[in-house]
């Protein structure tokens, strides 16, 4: 009976080991999951951010307040205050002195790592627009001319400069105005200036005004249609220039008697539009903005016409500049996940994790094996001594017994010393069989004499 409750006793400890490992492995998986958490699904704060624009009247402010109306619509955890500006190049100088978070531009602006693209927007287009009277039919036409080239620092007037450039003509051979598109407007309508060229989207609302009057009629750069025409010359010059054609009746008149414009397809040039932003904002609201801004085109096209171009990044390698990370986030929300990816690398290490679990408890078990071996062996040593004294004649030498009792128990405790044997309850049942047995011969002593 003391053995069989020594082996029931012994065969727990080989599973408290096995469930110790176990617990470490799902308390380490778990630990993992809640960092992964934290990381990606950080609640963004509540912030408020500055958007570098441009001139009322212009694309760039008006997709700016379409902008702050989808940000308040949508309830997203910041805001958004518009700064007016002259164009491009201000914004970009606005977002590297900290001044501005936010910002539009064009692609012909460079500008440094320290501001990244959020979304490609929509083509911003040259317009050259001059009196109906106008002898200007081209380009090199605009020689000597009163010209409203854009404000300084703003994407028109580096865009119309590369224009002129190509035909050689310099910034000492025209006559630059440097008007707000408003003031051109009114001042191409008054006789004031010769030509009113405009880098803008189409349709914007100051272009849209000015030609319903009817009084103005737009300049074609080479002939819409032609194969390799001007545009293309230009373009291999400049390449973010590319060739675009306005299509007839894009701009219709408001005024009785006056037909929507241009009556013929108009051959020009065309920028790209980013929306941008510092590389420090918080990449959780940049992952928020983007989706808000492609999850509702319907809503910002009704504010903004050119907002339904808007087309998500699928090739990161054709932008100009670098992506921002909460950006890219969005746009890489198909590809398969971080476990997806990893499932055979994961796989692999909760196997070998499993397995070691596995060795682990088998050496346990190994050594414990041992250990109770080198037990059995006192057991049986204390139950031949046990089996003599009940079996064996009065000759029997009861002081030899004793010190071969005594020697087995010296024995045991230094393998108990060296961690041969485990100090558990198997070694407690063979102290007791000890005890027994050493009484049992100061009994037989005592009787025999």
């Amino acid at each position: 009976p003391l053995i069989e409750m020594r082996n029931r006793i012994y065969s727990v400890h080989p599973m408290k080991y096995q469930q110790r490992t176990l617990w470490i492995i799902v308390a380490s998986l778990i630990c993992l999951l809640c960092i992964l958490y934290v990381t990606l699904l950080r609640t963004p704060s509540d912030v408020s951010y500055t958007i570098a624009s441009g001139k009322p009247g212009a694309g760039y402010q008006n997709f700016s307040k379409a902008l702050k109306a989808l940000i308040e619509k949508q309830s997203l955890p910041f805001s958004l205050e518009i700064r007016e500006t002259s164009g491009s190049l201000e914004n970009v100088i606005l977002m590297d002195e900290g001044k501005a978070q936010l910002g539009l531009v064009q692609n012909a602006v460079s500008f440094d790592e320290g501001v990244e693209i959020i979304a490609p927007l929509y083509k911003d287009v040259v317009h050259i627009l001059v009196p109906t009277h106008s002898s200007v039919t081209s380009l090199p036409d605009l020689r000597g001319k009163r010209l409203s080239l854009g404000l300084p620092g703003s994407g028109t007037e580096q865009v119309n400069y590369e224009l002129l450039s190509h035909y050689g003509i310099s910034k000492n051979d025209v006559e630059p105005v440097a008007l707000a598109p408003e003031e051109a407007s009114a001042a191409l309508l008054a006789g004031n200036i010769d030509a009113f060229m405009m880098v803008t989207a189409l349709r914007a609302p100051v272009i849209d005004k000015l030609v319903s009057t009817g009084k103005v009629k737009f300049m074609s750069i080479g002939r819409a249609g032609e194969e390799g025409n001007i545009t293309h010359g230009i373009n291999e010059h400049f390449p973010h220039l590319t060739p675009y054609v306005i299509p007839r009746h894009t701009y219709a008149s408001s005024t009785p008697g006056n037909d929507a414009l241009p009556a013929h397809p108009i051959s020009t040039l065309s920028v790209t539009s980013f929306l941008v932003c510092r590389s420090d904002v918080e990449k959780a609201n940049v992952y928020e903005l983007t989706k808000s801004l492609f999850e509702n085109k319907y809503y910002m096209s009704r504010l903004v016409s050119d907002a339904r171009h808007i087309q998500e990044i699928t090739d990161q390698s054709e932008l100009p500049y670098r992506l921002h990370a909460g950006a890219s986030q969005y746009y890489r929300r198909k590809d398969p996940s971080f476990f997806v990816v990893y499932a055979e690398v994961i796989a692999l290490i909760i196997t070998l994790l499993i397995t070691a679990a596995g060795m682990v408890t088998a050496l346990r078990r190994w050594a414990a094996a041992r250990r109770k071996n080198r037990v059995d062996r006192y057991y049986h040593e204390i139950n031949e001594t046990l089996r003599r004294l009940h079996e064996g004649s009065d000759l029997i030498d009861l002081d030899a017994e004793e010190r071969n009792l005594w020697a087995l128990r010296y024995k045991a405790i230094e393998e108990l010393a060296d961690e041969k044997l485990a100090a558990d309850e198997s070694f407690r049942i063979f102290q007791t069989l000890l005890a027994n047995c050493l009484k049992e011969i100061q009994w037989k002593r005592e009787n025999s004499s």
